[in-house]
């Protein structure tokens, strides 16, 4: 009985141990958002080279893309009105709002606009990549 007892103390402290463990900052559910973005933009970094026009029809589809899979909008619902009313209703900082909406216009700028206007392309990638990540994190909680 002593060591049936013995082992249960043992088993219970190492349980106990082992649940106090701190957790890493930037947990799996993190990374994997990171690298959800990454494949999102995937197009847009494939045409980051292309012309102006083409480059920001692509990224404006791949931010739209992440706009559906999060915030569930379609059809009609897709667009910037709707988009900041759901940002605001999911609780996503208003830097990050106005950061999106300021990526978007500068997309529909280079889309329907036939100058090219000298964007530097990987910067306004790198930009999109950190407030998409940002936006998925606030998510997340």
């Amino acid at each position: 009985g002593a060591l049936v007892l013995i082992f249960i103390v043992v088993l219970t402290a190492w349980f106990r141990k082992n649940k106090r463990t701190a957790k890493p900052v930037f947990t799996e559910e993190k990374q994997n958002e990171a690298f959800s973005v990454a494949r999102i933009l995937q197009a847009a970094n494939t045409f980051s080279e292309a012309d102006d026009k083409t480059f920001h029809s692509v990224l404006r589809n791949c931010i739209w893309n992440f706009i559906t899979q999060h915030f569930a909008l379609t059809g009609s619902k897709m667009n910037k009105t709707s988009l900041v009313e759901m940002l605001q209703r999911k609780n996503i900082e208003e830097k990050s709002q106005k950061a999106i909406l300021k990526i978007l216009d500068q997309c529909e700028t280079g889309v329907f606009t036939n100058a090219e206007n000298g964007t530097d392309k990987k910067r306004l990638l790198e930009e999109t990549k950190d407030v998409l990540v940002k936006i998925s994190s606030q998510l997340l909680g």
